[in-house]
């Protein structure tokens, strides 16, 4: 439920953006009705000085051409205004989206010591290796960040990897995200939610249009009915100058329409791309998660040169926890050997009965320094991480915590002193 409220939430969130965009049409369209509404007030008062002056309809016709003029410029102006702003978001939704893309393979380790005239990558590659047991691990760039202080090492070093192993993620969070677990009709009704969003405010838009059309013909009507009544001379040269600016206004409107439909276009296209990465990912995640269910990590079994990896798992099962058929299929050893501990064993067992059978005696084990983890994926080693984390500082207020099935359990009962 979490995982589909999360969704649902940020679905909404697009659906807002595009709204604020079409909001922002809108407002262009009212200031247009708001200068042909003071245009219209401009020339019934210019008619008020052909009523009382008839005989001098030539200096008014010039008056009506500049004030016609000066709308047309205003009206282009606008729609220029209003296309460098669309541009201008589209410019920085780009720019974020590379960044984001960039620094999806990059990684800070923090508290790492410096050295002076240090070669950090070379630092880095032996942290890797030395301290986390990583045999090769792929870091294209890395660097210091913040000032140089006597005080300690700099705060973190950022790096670029091309490669995250296992090893590495069971330490560090990077940028990457798996998408939480939910169902993907979740994902399906919000893409059907923008687009329906997306068509009642294309339908508001062309009822904008509408309107404005309509009433740009009917004060054109009524300015040609009292010209042709009161001074036809001047009457010609109107129709001819009104002609030409409606025909223009006419195209800006068109071009600015275009754009904004392509825009829209272009975001939700963009949007649907991110969703469907986003359900790629948790496809893999699950298909991980799938292939790991049989798995078990052995943690703690001393390792000896030349060992039966096998034989001594099966021996560990029978004689120390009491399992007369473990149904272990394979057993390996992963990871890079160092001399201060074994490296862990991974068994994979015949079936996830066998494994539950395996594992139900793991307290014979207890006092012995060996342990028995599920095989888990980076992201679930994440969460993990998290639960226990909650359960050590409810530990440290004084409640009774504890984790089951990898969940954090907090109670009311406050511990004994």
């Amino acid at each position: 439920m979490e995982a589909m409220y999360a969704l649902l939430v940020e679905v909404s969130k697009e659906a807002i953006q595009v709204r604020t965009v079409m909001l922002t049409l809108q407002s262009e369209n009212k200031r247009m009705q708001e200068m042909v509404t003071e245009q219209s007030a401009t020339f019934k008062e210019q008619l008020k000085v052909l009523k009382e002056t008839p005989a001098e309809p030539a200096p008014v016709t010039l008056d009506l051409k500049k004030a016609l003029t000066s709308l047309e410029s205003k009206m282009h102006s606008m729609v220029v205004t209003s296309r460098e702003t669309q541009m201008e978001v589209m410019r920085e939704q780009t720019k974020e989206n590379e960044m984001q893309y960039i620094r999806r393979k990059n990684l800070r380790i923090a508290g790492l010591e410096e050295t002076t005239d240090e070669v950090v990558l070379e630092t880095v590659s032996e942290f890797f290796k030395e301290t986390l047991r990583v045999s090769s691990p792929v870091v294209e760039s890395a660097r210091r960040l913040g000032k140089n202080s006597d005080r300690g090492p700099r705060p973190s070093v950022e790096l670029q990897i091309c490669t995250a192993t296992h090893c590495i993620w069971n330490y560090f969070r990077g940028t990457g995200r798996f998408l939480p677990c939910g169902d993907r009709g979740d994902v399906c009704r919000g893409i059907t939610s923008i687009k329906s969003e997306m068509s009642d405010l294309r339908f508001d838009f062309r009822k904008l249009s509408k309107r404005f059309d309509e009433h740009r013909a009917d004060f054109t009507q009524k300015l040609e009915k009292v010209l042709k009544d009161e001074h036809p001379p001047i009457v010609p040269d109107f129709e001819k100058v009104f002609s030409e600016m409606d025909t223009k206004l006419r195209s800006y409107a068109e071009v600015a329409r275009e754009s904004q439909l392509t825009l829209l276009k272009e975001q939700e296209l963009g949007r649907m791309a991110q969703l469907e990465k986003k359900m790629q990912e948790r496809d893999k995640e699950l298909a991980d998660r799938s292939a790991r269910r049989l798995n078990l990590r052995l943690v703690g079994m001393p390792e000896q040169e030349g060992e039966d990896v096998m034989a001594a798992v099966l021996q560990l099962y029978k004689e120390d926890l009491k399992v007369a058929d473990p149904q272990v299929l394979q057993a390996v050893r992963v990871g890079r050997a160092v001399e201060t501990h074994p490296r862990v064993i991974l068994c994979r067992f015949k079936s996830v009965e066998s494994l539950n059978v395996a594992t139900s005696n793991r307290g014979l084990l207890k006092g012995r320094n060996l342990w028995l983890d599920p095989d888990l994926t980076p992201s679930q080693v994440e969460d993990r991480r998290q639960e226990v984390k909650k359960v050590r500082d409810a530990v440290a207020s004084g409640v009774v915590a504890y984790l089951r099935d990898g969940k954090a359990v907090i109670t009311s009962k406050r511990r004994e002193t």
